[in-house]
């Protein structure tokens, strides 16, 4: 049985019904579990294999995936950093850190790009940083007559675009453990690092959106919410936290710092930097940094907070880390059955290999938009994707970029994403106008990726992030071309020459 048709079980049976119920964490243990029965079908008749093939499923999978001293390292890493994070969140340091550059944002064009700046430095956490940046610019879009749909595009835009690309945070950490449990052996930090430049939705989406700011104008749905008068905000600001951009960039300087001294001390120790070394790096790294953050809060009386928020942040690290460990078990019978050598056979003479990153790019898409979750594409699609590359010798990096590029794709365009529900939310928009201006945008950036693959898969070369980076400068300079030729008059520009209404920069 191993290496059939039957191999492909297993994955089928997560797919189908993470895409049918829109939950990811049962799909893959439905699918773990056929996984091990069908494993235990192979030595035993059926009336046995079922018993055999739940304690197989139980053991080898779940326990025998959380006893690897590798991936017992990884869930409590990610269970630290998320700790740390929401200790960063709501104690104030990180609004800290964001709002001096609300103070530059002197025009509507500057509030914008004040807005995307923040997105980047709040790379740590794609849930914080949508939750901090739409409260505190909400105010000054409103005063400058910007839609509110536009400032929860930019938001969404930089939340998890920027989060994926980062190997120091919980996102990095849990793709980089999916690759080493579906690769035995194989360096998941340094696959990670040669996939960015293969990021490639990831990176277009950061580049248009000031490109969309300072040259474009808005187009679509979002046009059509240009100006909003109505929706003005007239209750008194809120009074800033008292905390200034130092509480966080101290403890992220030092995370910094420590993370470098520990990597190469251990480089040092061992004349190569290890997997266990750098898990070791970035947990020293993580806990002096919440150490410093706690000093820095207690003079404001937060430092309780601060630890209160720590040990919610733990709590909320334990969907991760059930998620990672049933994505793991399902890579494992997968592994056992040998689904990537059988999908290797199957789609190797019928789909030219320079496809196949465009093509696990579209159903990763199709995946994360019907389920709303990026996260769960990754688990789904790893597992079957790292294998088929190898086996069909193709690029693994421009594999991997295309499975994170799709997953991120489906959570923009998707009414369902958490991050979606939280963008509109958080920027005081209705969900359905967000979602609709949104998406064509969405899909702008996704079209010019999904050329972009298509390159890569060719020619395996990073320069293909170009074709589709010319692709959007192409659409931004349409849509100023289209809206400056518009017969209504309607130059409502994206920066200070739109509306020209008296109150429109406050």
């Amino acid at each position: 049985m191993i290496a059939t048709a039957w191999s492909l079980l297993p994955p089928l049976v997560a797919l189908v019904s993470a895409l049918s119920t829109r939950r990811v964490l049962p799909s893959l243990a439905a699918g773990g579990l056929c996984g091990a029965l069908l494993l235990a079908l192979e030595h035993e008749p059926a009336p046995v294999a079922l018993p055999l093939g739940v304690i197989h499923f139980v053991q080898v999978g779940i326990l025998g995936r959380v006893s690897e001293p590798a991936n017992a390292q990884v869930l409590v890493l990610i269970a630290l950093i998320s700790g740390f994070v929401r200790a960063l969140e709501v104690s104030g340091a990180a609004r800290g850190l964001t709002s001096s550059l609300t103070a530059i944002a002197t025009s509507p064009a500057r509030a914008q790009l004040a807005t995307w700046l923040s997105g980047l430095l709040l790379f740590f956490s794609d849930l914080g940083n949508i939750l901090i940046l739409g409260p505190l610019f909400r105010p000054l879009y409103d005063r400058m007559d910007l839609p509110r749909e536009r400032l929860a595009w930019i938001i969404d835009t930089t939340a998890a675009p920027v989060s994926v690309m980062i190997p120091v945070i919980s996102w990095g950490v849990y793709i980089i453990g999916l690759i080493e449990a579906t690769e035995e052996g194989a360096d998941g930090l340094q696959i990670f690092l040669d996939a960015l430049p293969f990021q490639i939705y990831p990176l277009l989406s950061l580049l248009f959106v000031p490109l969309m700011v300072i040259i474009g104008r808005p187009w679509g749905p979002m046009a059509r919410v240009w100006p909003r008068p109505d929706v003005v905000d007239t209750r008194p600001r809120a009074a800033p936290d008292g905390l200034g951009p130092g509480a966080a960039l101290v403890p992220l300087g030092l995370l910094f710092v420590v993370g470098l001294g520990v990597g190469l001390h251990q480089l040092a120790l061992e004349g190569q930097l290890t997997g266990a070394g750098i898990r070791l790096s970035l947990a020293s790294a993580y806990l002096a940094a919440l150490l410093a953050l706690l000093a820095i809060l207690a003079p404001h009386g937060r430092s309780r907070r601060a630890i209160d928020a720590f040990q919610e942040g733990l709590g909320r690290a334990t969907p991760l880390v059930v998620l990672l460990i049933f994505a793991w078990t399902l890579g494992e019978v997968c592994s056992g059955l040998g689904t990537g050598p059988y999908l290797a056979r199957l789609l190797g003479p019928r789909v030219p290999a320079p496809l196949l990153p465009a093509l696990v790019f579209g159903i990763g898409a199709i995946i994360s938009f019907a389920t709303g979750t990026s996260w769960g594409t990754f688990a789904i699609l790893v597992p079957l994707a790292l294998p088929l590359a190898m086996d069909l010798q193709l690029p693994v990096p421009v594999i991997v970029g295309a499975v994170l590029s799709g997953g991120v794709l489906g959570d923009h365009c998707s009414p369902i994403s958490d991050t979606s529900l939280l963008a509109s939310a958080s920027a005081g928009s209705a969900h359905g106008a967000h979602i609709a201006t949104q998406l064509p945008y969405a899909l702008a950036v996704g079209l010019a990726s999904l050329l972009a693959f298509g390159i890569a898969g060719a020619t395996g070369s990073a320069w293909s992030l170009g074709s589709g980076a010319v692709v959007l400068l192409g659409v931004a300079l349409a849509s100023r071309w289209i809206r400056a030729h518009d017969p209504t008059g309607g130059d409502a520009a994206t920066g200070d020459e739109r509306g020209r209404r008296p109150d429109a920069h406050g």
